[in-house]
């Protein structure tokens, strides 16, 4: 099927068009501005009860790339904005999970598995292994990521949001 010249130009304007609007869509939500960006994440985390505080090493090509993460997930634990919260910390390794609170029915040691089911129902502030220093937002994730060459703190402070 062979289409005119008139209704093959007007094909790949609208294509051209949807490929600007998702370029836009995926450029800001990636860098935290788009749908549910910072503001419905800190809104939420305001309002929030409980918190997931994830430290996730896999990926991570070095032992120093895991040494950020886990210095920057402490810094977290520790932030002003997270006084009073109910925040379970998450230790994700290739071989396993560690959770923050071993009780009489749990050890603290999990399946990944169960540390992704626990955590998927809560507000979640996740660090990982990335190439750029950079965090993106979305109205229930806060995802941190932190190269080799980290060299910052971490911490939230919501007294000037």
């Amino acid at each position: 099927m062979k289409l005119d010249r008139k209704t093959r130009w007007s094909l790949i304007i609208i294509i051209a068009v949807l490929a600007i609007v998702m370029a836009t869509f995926i450029y800001l939500n990636s860098h935290g501005l788009g749908i549910g960006g910072v503001s419905d994440f800190t809104q939420n985390l305001q309002n929030a009860n409980e918190i997931a505080l994830i430290m996730d090493t896999r990926g991570s090509p070095s032992k120093d790339a895991d040494y950020n993460i886990m210095v920057c997930g402490i810094g977290l634990s520790g932030s002003r904005g997270l006084v009073g919260k109910d925040i379970t910390i998450y230790g994700i390794e290739d071989a396993g999970c560690i959770i923050s609170y071993p009780n009489a029915t749990h050890d603290g040691n999990a399946t990944i598995e169960k540390c992704e089911n626990d955590i998927k129902n809560k507000l979640q502030i996740y660090v990982q292994y990335g190439e750029d220093d950079k965090t993106v937002f979305t109205a229930n994730k806060m995802n941190l990521f932190v190269s080799e060459n980290f060299n910052s703190t971490c911490a939230i402070d919501l007294t000037y949001s």
